[in-house]
């Protein structure tokens, strides 16, 4: 009876389940629906610019525009058609461009977010009553389609482009039919209308939309009820319906009407609402997995155990086995994995930027590694993407299917998976197996974490050894043996133990160690000045009896001397037989020789009164212990001695109280206290301070201890822990290859060829081979589902993973119980849990990651259509991160990687996660470019838009494009607006200044095209911008004062419930630099709003303008309001979290360091952190102590790998300081740290030389003709632009700078002689400011990317030539890589001493890791090549030729000369410095020459002018005849040219060489052979070069002087004087050069110019001579070098 009663009982629960379960269902389906007439998929009421666009309305600029759209649409192949061209200009031609824009970018926004087809051409539209309160209107059949504008010189304008995806029926308009009219809506339907699609395709009937809509019309009749009478295909506009339209509409039935409408159409997601239907009819078996956890539905059939728990996983005792990562992974991610495999529902927090991706790959890695199938499901097609992009960093991309909107077409889907089968390739498993490399990362997991366990393991009561090393004292050496004392102290007890040694210390030493007569008495504790006073008067008694008394050794005794007195003296006996006897007694008693009866009788009294003293003596003994007491005794046979003991005993108590005191302790302490003072009284000095000892005696036994217990400790571990750190560094990377390896591997030998040809002789060879051939099919294609459940287990052999749509999951896999062995869920926040319960009932497992801080689900873009307030309240749906939380306490992760800078991450981590987020504080602070940039507007807010704010936006984006545009390193930028109306004004204006602006669209281009969608401008609202991130975040606040000053304090749904976890998602979005331009202050936000999004919004306001003003202190406070957790730091109080950090903190600044504590502002800290000396903005390094933080990591991988890359990666330089190390030597650890200080510093001081980027150009001829058209002579290098930063007023000026400015910042860059002794009376260019014209020289930051250009000879461009053509490059990247090997050829002239390598390593400097490769990979590749180079030189084979690779930088003759006369002792060194100084050479490789200190050289160079002419005079006369003379000037003019020599320095010097040769001679050596002066017509070349001379300074009239010119040739005419003057000192060449006299050549000047002023250049005239240089360098009239002369001066003429 009872147990069919608990059967009854049994089946009524479990029917009670069944029922709750399909009551459940069915809300979720219908809520799932979204039929209702808000979507305009089922209802179109009217068209909105923002989601349509009525192609009829086409026609009036472009006839039949819309029957050559239809024809496209239907081939359904991938096509294009310019639909609106930009020559159209007649009137509302710009409204329709307008419209198409605005439908544009919000059809690209949502195929953005979503990843779906979004734009679609929807036509022919059914409309009709469903039932009489419900009228459906709505496109039957949707074309996908995409929308374009193209702006190009010809044909540009708005193209439709046409997919060859397969045309979609309109899935919310069937369902909305079959709900409303109660139809049955036939399964089939879908492979009927493919069919009809299909017969279409084989058509070839000319009017193909004609046929078209006949068998729509044929196809659509058959499943709803269709009047024919009322359909109409003649093309028409679409009329706009009220409500009142509809209401008043007569009942109609269902009919087609040919509207052609482009736009988004939302769909009610059939798949899934089927899939609903599906599990209604499976509800009976309640077999519905983690399902019954989410909604609270069980089946009593089960066996449950306990609610599942998440117990605290030990990291370091898990096998990396269960750990099979593809990437980094930080603890709190590896424990999402390995709960994975513990529990079906996994629920991860996932905070902005801290790797839910990574995590997620992770997870699939694992995965794949154990055989399992994945299915990854995510609403938002970004966050997809991010995974995809992470699986194809590591190679699995080939076995991962990504089902969207290219994938609804299942053809291609199916060639992706057919290519897998066809060509699995081929992956190598390497030298280690996973197992092999995974037990040796055991191992060293576990020798590390063994150390990190010793150190900070809690002994004695809870301190650790790490704690012990900190606060023991260096070097310490054990003085006493405590092994035999019983300790019964810990640690927390310790320093009061100190303290009662302490305070006993000195009494201890003072009745101890001093001569204290009451040694070895009893506690005179419980005595009181009773007791005191009866021992003083005891004392007392005892010594007046001792006076009067003669004392035997004991009372005994003294009682015998008593009897034998007696006896002697009154019973003497027989014979005095007695008396004899008592005098013998007498005598030993006594220790006399002889007893007389005198003495006997004298004394009798004596002895008698001795009787009384021994009562008292018993007395006074009881005080003392037995030892004590027998060394008393002792002295009674001294009378003086025992009354000297009497009197000290008395006088020693005046110390009674202290004695008392002394008792108490240590009675009241413990015993051991005693036993230690002992022992300090045996070993130790009293002086020394025994309490202080003691201490570190007990932190030395624990340390004894503990290391004896921890082997690991023994010996020198740190260097152990160092090699095993190392070790497990690269045992992580290489297991992450052998993962991959293993990964692919297994998948490729899932089926091979011979799988799928031939005779198919099993079943499993069958399926195979009838799979491949499904695959192949281009004509009547199986559905995905249908073939999928055919073979599913091919399709989830070769793709294992999957990544989906909610939507595309249920369209694709059949619902089927345990298909996928893990669903990962990603951005579960924005999920409704309608749209997810069918996917995750396929799963066996699940993990839902997302974070509830951010946004919540809602469909703002999709179904509201029309122009509501944006304060209109928006539901706020259930998501399915809020019903996992409630069942599964979730994994938060913890680290952040997102942001460069803590400051872009500070806000959310504070005012949203409490500080826990573990973020690296900034590395360096640039108080030019803060992370955060408060930019301030006078704007107004009008009809929900800020037009003063949308301007600032596109000038900041300008600005910025700009200014990388001398780089061509551009970040990515996103625009981010608090409503929809901003975002689309913002839109408009920048889409108009693409359109209108040239130099924008320049900037555009180089910007923007050819990245990838993620990287590409954005401009969204808060709503839509969870997933993406940018470089660069714009704000537009848009929230302002109105047109009457009145601030309305409405924030659209910021203001709603949850309105703040929209600005969370909002500003985390940015990973280097955020820009808050804002027309409001912050104080005019009331903070007394209902809902928390406006206070959070007026704060982070707040926050942003302190962090960009870089007020710490502010951030701090308005921080520690928001998050109570945070104090704020008081710069005044150092913070340290050991001892340990105190040590290195006080030795590292007695190093005179600057060293911050506790760096961070998050709740991960960098314990210690050295300030740059140079730069009190950036940290040169980070110290860890092994203490708090070192213990407070989760795992050893974490601790010792995880954290320090997590650092690096953000900019530091890390170093850890060992405890043990400390402890053992603090000086030589100290010295180490300090070594590495001070190589940091210098790395980061070291200037390294300039190797700028080639910029790639489209050649116009080939590259190679153009090069060998030059001829060898050096190049001058092009003018870039320089940003000249003012040394004093910091003022930043973008200024073209003189060609020898230029040239000196080469120098500096590419090695030349330093200019540090150029005359600081140098001219300073006219660009600086008045104020610092006289002061010191400002910096210049080379931002050009344009390379400097060199001519290489004949030889390096045939090589160059043949190694390029030899791969058959394209022409870009011919010129790129010519580019690359012309400046790193120029960079090897420059160093002709360094090796290879160090250029190589100096070329890539500071180049990303990609461009480092590819550089490396031409240069490397070159020089296989030509087989001419070596390492040393780099020279090509001198016997082919004798011209040289790279020019090398021997002496010239000059040089070569003088160190021959200096080899003689005929010239000093300093004569031989000089030269060198003139000829340019730097100080080392004048160095090289002259072996002399550098020092000296520099001395030598600093000289002044009269100095240096008059060395130069004397080793002129010495050693150089008139030839050589003229070299020096030549060289002089040279050095002049490229300001190594001053104006004074060079008229000076110049002044002596001519004067030695023009003038007295008489020192000078003649030359051993007199030249005859060349004789040149005057119609010669010499007359050409003069001319192009003329031309080449006709524009500088100034800055010689006249007296000058007439002593030099004595002319008249200022511009003779001039032009002649510039000759000799450009050229290096004097009258007698040029003809004799120099007669001849004073006429051509006379016939070249006249006094006439008009015959100085017009522009027009130089825009001709400019015109007509191309065609003399052509001819070789003129050199290379002349062209270049000639070119800069008519230039300058031109633009000056």
């Amino acid at each position: 009876m009872e147990t069919s009663e608990n059967n009854s009982n049994f089946s009524n629960e479990k029917q009670i389940q069944i029922e709750k379960l399909e009551k459940n269902l069915k809300l979720y389906q219908e809520k799932l629906l979204q039929v209702d007439k808000r979507n305009r998929s089922v209802q179109f009421k009217k068209i909105f610019a923002k989601h349509n666009f009525d192609l009829a309305s086409l026609e009036e600029f472009n006839e039949n525009i819309c029957d050559k759209i239809s024809k496209q649409v239907l081939k359904n192949k991938k096509s294009s058609l310019n639909f609106f061209l930009d020559s159209i200009d007649v009137e509302d031609s710009d409204v329709i461009r307008g419209k198409l824009r605005h439908l544009s970018n919000n059809l690209k926004q949502i195929e953005e977010e979503t990843g779906q087809q979004t734009g679609f051409l929807g036509f022919p539209f059914l409309q009709g009553h469903a039932n009489s309160d419900f009228y459906v209107r709505g496109p039957l059949i949707l074309f996908p389609v995409t929308l374009e504008q193209k702006r190009q010189a010809r044909g540009g304008g708005w193209f439709l482009n046409f997919l060859d995806s397969r045309p979609i029926i309109n899935g919310a308009l069937i369902a909305a039919i079959k709900k409303k009219a109660e139809l049955k809506i036939p399964e089939n339907i879908e492979e009927k209308f493919d069919e009809l699609i299909d017969e279409l395709a084989e058509s070839d009937k000319f009017n193909i939309e004609e046929l078209f809509l006949e068998k729509i019309t044929q196809w659509i009749k058959d499943i709803v009820p269709l009047d024919l009478s009322k359909t109409d295909f003649n093309l028409q506009k679409i009329p706009t319906l009220s409500k009142k339209d509809i209401e008043n509409f007569e009942i109609q039935k269902f009919h087609l009407i040919n509207y052609k409408i482009l736009g988004n159409f939302p769909q009610a997601d059939n798949e899934i609402y089927k899939d609903y239907a599906k599990l209604m009819e499976k509800s009976s078996s309640l077999d519905i997995g983690v399902l019954s956890d989410l909604i609270d539905v069980y089946n009593p059939d089960d066996v449950y155990e306990s609610d599942q728990t998440f117990e605290e996983i030990e990291l370091d005792s898990i096998s990396d086995n269960q750990l099979n990562t593809v990437l980094d992974s930080d603890s709190s991610q590896d424990r999402v994995i390995l709960e994975s495999k513990r529990n079906n529902l996994v629920v991860v927090r996932g905070p902005p930027g801290t790797g839910k991706s990574q995590v997620i790959t992770n997870l699939i890695s694992d995965s794949l590694t154990n055989n399992k199938k994945i299915l990854v499901v995510c609403q938002k097609r970004a966050a997809l993407d991010v995974v995809y992009q992470r699986l194809g960093k590591v190679g699995l991309e080939k076995f991962v299917v990504v089902l969207d909107k290219e994938h609804d077409d299942r053809l291609k889907m199916y060639q992706q998976l057919y290519e897998t089968i066809k060509d699995p390739g081929e992956y190598p498993f390497g030298s280690m197996s996973l197992d092999e490399v995974t037990r040796q990362i055991d191992n060293k997991i576990r020798d590390l974490s063994q150390l990190g366990k010793a150190l900070h393991k809690s002994y004695f009561g809870g301190v650790t050894i790490q704690k012990l090393y900190s606060v023991s004292e260096n070097k310490y050496e054990s003085k006493l043996d405590l092994m035999d004392i019983d300790l019964s102290v810990d640690w927390y007890d310790l320093e009061d133990y100190i303290r009662k040694v302490d305070s006993i210390e000195n009494l201890f030493k003072k009745f101890e160690l001093t001569e204290n007569p009451w040694k070895g008495r009893i506690s005179f504790t419980s005595f009181g000045l009773r007791e005191k006073s009866t021992i003083v008067q005891n004392i007392d008694s005892l010594k007046d009896t001792l006076e009067n008394s003669i004392l035997a050794s004991t009372k005994e005794q003294q009682q015998e001397l008593v009897n034998h007195f007696d006896t002697y003296l009154n019973k003497p006996g027989f014979l005095k037989r007695n008396q004899k006897s008592s005098a013998k007694h007498i005598s030993q008693i006594l220790s006399l020789s002889e007893v007389t009866e005198n003495y006997v009788r004298n004394n009798l009294q004596l002895i008698t009164n001795g009787i009384s003293f021994w009562p008292s003596f018993e007395s006074l003994l009881k005080l003392f212990n037995q030892n004590t007491q027998n060394d008393l005794k002792l002295l009674c046979k001294n009378s003086e001695s025992l009354l000297s003991k009497l009197n000290s005993l008395k006088q020693y108590l005046s110390n009674y109280d202290s004695m008392q005191e002394y008792d108490k302790k240590l009675e009241e302490f413990d015993s051991s206290i005693e036993g230690l003072l002992f022992k300090c009284k045996d070993k130790l000095d009293s002086s020394e301070n025994w309490s202080k000892i003691i201490k570190q005696e007990i932190y030395a036994l624990w340390i004894d201890t503990i290391e004896r217990e921890n082997s690991i400790l023994k010996g020198n571990p740190i260097e152990e822990y160092n090699r095993n750190q190392k070790s497990l560094s690269e045992l992580l990377e290489t297991k992450k290859t052998i993962v991959q390896n293993q990964i692919q591997s297994k998948i490729a030998g899932t089926v091979t060829i011979p799988d799928i040809s031939g005779k198919a002789q099993s079943p499993k060879k069958r399926a195979w081979k009838e799979f491949s051939s499904e695959l192949k099919k281009k004509r009547r294609v199986k559905p995905v589902r249908s073939l999928f459940e055919s073979y599913s287990q091919n399709f989830l052999k070769i793709a294992p993973c999957w990544l989906a749509s909610p939507e595309s999951v249920c369209k694709v896999f059949p619902l089927k119980r345990n298909l996928f062995d893990l669903v990962i869920v990603d951005e579960a926040s924005q999920l409704a849990v309608e749209r997810a319960l069918p996917f995750l009932y396929r799963a066996k497992s699940v993990v839902i990651a997302g974070d509830e801080k951010q946004l919540q689900p809602f469909d703002l873009f999709q179904l509201n259509e029309g122009e509501e307030d944006e304060d209109e309240d928006i539901t706020e749906e259930k998501s399915l991160l809020d019903l996992a939380i409630v069942q599964s306490e979730p994994i938060q992760l913890a680290w952040h990687y997102r942001s460069k800078y803590q400051d872009l991450i500070n806000f959310s981590n504070h005012a949203f996660y409490d500080g826990l987020l573990q973020v690296a504080p900034n590395v360096r602070t640039d108080p030019i470019h803060p992370p955060i940039k408060w930019v301030p507007c006078n704007g107004v807010w009008n009809k929900n838009q800020n037009h003063v704010e949308a301007s600032r936006v596109i000038d900041e984006i300008t600005k910025i494009w700009k200014e990388c545009s001398k780089t061509g390193n551009y970040p990515s930028i996103g625009v981010i607006t608090f409503n929809e109306n901003q975002k689309d004004l913002i839109q408009s204006q920048f889409d108009k200044k693409l359109d209108t602006d040239v130099s924008f669209q320049q900037l555009h281009s180089l910007a923007v095209e050819g990245k990838k969608i993620d990287d590409r401008p954005f401009f969204k609202n808060i709503e839509n911008v969870q997933g993406d991130e940018r470089d660069i975040i714009i704000f537009s606040i848009g929230y302002a004062k109105d047109y009457d000053g009145v601030f309305g304090n409405r924030f659209g749904t910021l203001s709603k419930v949850g309105g703040q976890n929209r600005l969370n998602v909002a500003i985390t979005r940015a990973r280097q630099e955020m820009m808050v331009i804002c027309s409001i202050d912050p104080g005019l936000i009331k903070e007394t709003s209902k809902n928390l999004g406006p206070r959070r919004l007026r704060q982070f306001l707040e926050y942003s303008r302190a962090s960009s003003q870089l007020n710490k202190k502010g951030v701090e406070e308005i921080l520690s309001k928001i998050n109570q957790n945070m104090a704020v730091s008081d710069k005044t109080t150092l913070e340290f979290d050991s001892p340990f950090e105190t040590q290195v903190y006080k030795a590292l600044s007695r190093h005179g360091y600057t060293v911050h504590t506790q760096i961070g502002a998050s709740d991960y800290k960098i314990d210690l952190a050295v300030v740059h000396p140079d730069d009190p903005n950036r940290y040169v390094l980070a110290i860890e102590c092994d203490g708090a933080t070192f213990h407070s990591s989760k795992s050893a991988k974490e601790r010792d790998v995880m954290r320090q890359k997590f650092l690096e990666a953000k900019g530091w330089k890390f170093e850890r300081i060992w405890s043990r190390n400390w402890w053992r030597n603090s000086e030589e650890e100290l010295s180490r740290v300090v070594s590495r200080i001070e190589k940091e510093i210098k790395n980061s001081s070291r200037k390294e030389p300039e190797v700028i980027e080639p910029e790639v150009i489209e050649p116009d001829k080939n590259v190679f003709e153009k090069l060998e058209s030059e001829n060898d002579s050096n190049e001058s290098l092009s003018l870039p632009n320089f940003v000249k930063i003012c040394s004093k007023c910091n003022v930043n000026q973008i200024t073209a700078i003189t060609r020898q400015e230029f040239e000196e910042k080469i120098e500096e860059s590419f090695g030349y002689r330093s200019n540090e002794h150029d005359n600081p009376a140098k001219k300073i260019p006219q660009s600086w400011c008045k104020e610092c014209r006289s002061t010191e020289k400002p910096s210049y930051v080379h931002v050009s990317k344009n390379p400097p250009k060199i001519k290489s000879n004949k030889i390096l461009i045939s090589e160059i030539k043949k190694f390029v053509k030899s791969k058959k490059l394209s022409k870009n990247t011919v010129q790129s890589q010519t580019s690359i090997l012309l400046n790193f050829s120029l960079l090897v002239n420059e160093h002709p001493d360094e090796s290879y390598d160090v250029l190589l390593q100096r070329f890539v400097q500071g180049k990303s890791d990609s461009s480092k490769i590819l550089f490396k990979s031409v240069i490397n590749g070159f020089l296989k090549y030509s087989d001419k180079l070596t390492n040393s030189q780099k020279d090509i084979d001198e016997g082919s030729s004798k011209q040289q690779f790279l020019i090398k930088n021997e002496p010239s003759k000059i040089i070569s000369k003088a160190f021959r006369k200096l080899q003689n002792d005929l010239i000093t060194q300093e004569e031989l410095v000089l030269l060198c100084y003139l000829e340019g050479k730097s100080y080392s490789q004048t160095q090289k020459i002259v072996p002399i200190p550098q020092s000296k050289i520099i001395g030598v160079c600093n000289l002044s002018s009269q100095d240096k002419s008059q060395i130069l005079r004397s080793v002129t006369k010495n050693i150089f005849n008139n030839e050589d003379i003229r070299k020096i000037l030549s060289i002089l003019s040279k050095s002049f040219k490229k300001e190594i020599l001053t104006s004074s320095e060079y008229e000076t010097l110049r002044d002596v060489l001519e004067e030695i040769l023009h003038g007295d001679t008489s020192n000078a050596i003649n030359d051993p052979k007199v030249v005859e002066p060349k004789v040149v017509d005057p119609n010669s070349q010499m007359n050409n070069w003069i001319t192009d001379s003329i031309i080449l300074i006709k524009s500088r009239k100034n800055g010689i002087l006249q007296s000058e010119i007439q002593k030099l040739l004595g002319l008249s005419n200022p511009e003779l004087f001039l032009l002649t003057t510039k000759l000799l000192r450009v050229d290096g060449i004097t009258r007698q050069n040029v003809h004799g006299d120099g007669s001849n050549f004073d006429v051509l000047l006379k016939k070249t110019f006249t006094d006439n002023e008009s015959h100085i250049l017009t522009k027009e005239e130089a825009s001709k001579e400019l015109s007509l240089l191309p065609q003399k360098l052509a001819n070789k009239e003129i050199t290379s070098e002349k062209y270049r002369k000639i070119r800069d001066e008519l230039e300058r003429i031109l633009f000056d």
